[in-house]
């Protein structure tokens, strides 16, 4: 099995590196906090591209330690979502509905 996909990403990229210096970090010790191998941190940086565990992780990392969003918006947030994720799928049943009725008219 080769390597995962990767997903560009400059903007992680300057961000891991900022924080890295700014909470005098080696690459050693930044993919160490990550859980994954020095040599795979040191590819995603030079190559500006993460797996998507990679680019979750380091997000996750920066954003915590950074105090990240209070539990509050956080909360607000997956509500949100939750509420758009049920209307998007009502409006995907009642498609599927129409197209299983309009093909049963076209036989």
């Amino acid at each position: 099995m080769g390597r995962p996909s990767r997903i560009a990403d400059i903007e992680l990229t300057e961000e891991i590196r900022e924080f890295m210096n700014n909470h005098g970090l080696s690459l050693s010790a930044m993919a160490a906090s990550l859980g994954i191998d020095k040599s795979t941190l040191s590819r995603s940086l030079k190559a500006r591209s993460f797996s998507r565990r990679v680019r979750n992780r380091a997000s996750l990392a920066i954003r915590a330690a950074e105090g990240g969003e209070s539990t509050e918006k956080l909360l607000l947030k997956a509500l949100r979502l939750l509420e758009l994720s049920g209307t998007i799928r009502s409006e995907a049943e009642l498609a599927i509905s129409q197209a299983i009725d309009q093909a049963a008219k076209e036989r």
